[in-house]
């Protein structure tokens, strides 16, 4: 999958970032989502992009 169709589905599924709480927990709204590669199954597009 590529980075700009995993950000397509997330916005698809969650909306805009800026609809949510920054996930700094700065107060302000999110800018952008985020991603903190924490997941063990992780799954990595095989021609070098993630």
């Amino acid at each position: 999958m590529s980075y700009n169709k995993a950000h397509y589905i997330v916005r698809m599924e969650r909306g805009k970032a800026s609809a949510h709480p920054c996930w700094r927990d700065c107060g302000k709204q999110g800018a952008e989502w985020a991603y903190d590669h924490l997941d063990p199954n992780e799954s990595r597009d095989k021609r070098g992009g993630t």
